[in-house]
């Protein structure tokens, strides 16, 4: 094989290959995912009840975990790195 003939299946076979392998991966595994609650406070005559979350947001990629709480227009982060 001549050197000519390598570099020419090198040229060749490279964008191929750098193609293929560049596509979208939208597939989720079971180790990442979005959780959406939306809550309700039981006690409405209690003085906190302004204070209960409205909506809860959990988020989770193998170890890393973050929550998102929204009451009265605040939002409260919650981000935990492993278990």
């Amino acid at each position: 094989m001549t050197i000519l003939n390598f570099i020419t299946k090198i040229l060749v076979i490279s964008p191929v290959v750098f193609l293929l392998s560049c596509g979208p991966n939208d597939k989720a595994g079971d180790d990442e995912g979005l959780i959406e609650f939306a809550t309700n406070p039981i006690d409405e005559k209690h003085p906190l009840f302004g204070l209960a979350p409205s909506t809860a947001t959990l988020k989770y990629k193998k170890r890393k975990i973050c929550a998102r709480n929204e009451f009265n227009g605040y939002v409260s982060h919650f981000n935990y790195w492993g278990y």
